[in-house]
């Protein structure tokens, strides 16, 4: 298995893509008042579901990857009350 992300950089790539689409109109949204503290809200916010939704969906080795059945038990964890 492989145990940390090897597709890191495609990730964050991918994230990046989609903060430049979305994040004028969060700004705005959110009421924050410059780019930086935006896109770090933007992150907070909604990383997680980028991750999750990359590594479900576009990722070939999330089956094999240590990194991504951490995180997916983590979650578990949490939705259950434990963490």
């Amino acid at each position: 298995m492989i145990d940390r992300c090897e597709n890191l950089a495609k990730l964050l790539e991918e994230q990046e893509l989609v903060i430049r689409r979305h994040i004028s109109k969060h700004k705005y949204y959110a009421h924050k008042e410059n780019m930086e503290e935006a896109i770090q809200d933007f992150i907070d916010k909604y990383g997680w579901l980028m991750r999750e939704m990359y590594c479900n969906s576009s990722c070939v080795k999330s089956k094999e990857c240590l990194a991504y059945q951490n995180y997916l038990s983590n979650n578990k964890e949490i939705e259950n009350g434990k963490k």
